[in-house]
């Protein structure tokens, strides 16, 4: 695997083992991964450039929205981390969510449009999980 590729792609954006805020970007609500890399993404073309990175280099891929996910890791794969993509918009009734929005923020927002949510009764549960977004990578 050529985790240097990805590290001059997102720079800033990949830990490896031994960096600062490695052990604890490895855990997740269910556990503690054990990935070659974690990739915090902070725009769609980050999410994008690792994608294509790990689709090239047929590396597994483990993503892991906001508040938790059903799977944090691949051993040995990479960990994509959607955290810090919270954008919510609303555009009358139809509505896009970041990958890392909690169901608290999601109705938060939406409470200022008159909207409300029929799931998500738990603010700090990452929405990404019943949210699907069609847009092409």
């Amino acid at each position: 695997m050529r985790i240097d590729e990805l590290m001059s792609a997102l720079p800033e954006r990949v830990l490896v083992s031994g960096d600062d805020g490695w052990e604890a970007a490895r855990h997740y609500h269910s556990g503690t991964g054990e990935p070659d890399a974690i990739v915090r993404a902070r725009s769609v073309d980050d999410v994008r450039s690792a994608v294509r990175w790990a689709a090239d280099q047929r590396v597994p891929i483990a993503v892991r929205g906001g508040g938790h996910s059903a799977w944090g890791s691949v051993p040995g794969g990479l960990t994509l981390d959607l955290a810090a993509l919270t954008d919510i918009e609303v555009e009358g009734t139809v509505v896009s969510v970041g990958g890392g929005a909690t169901w608290g923020h999601v109705a938060s927002v939406l409470s200022d449009h008159d909207l409300g949510i029929s799931s998500g009764d738990t603010a700090s549960v990452g929405a990404n999980l019943l949210v699907v977004n069609p847009a092409p990578l």
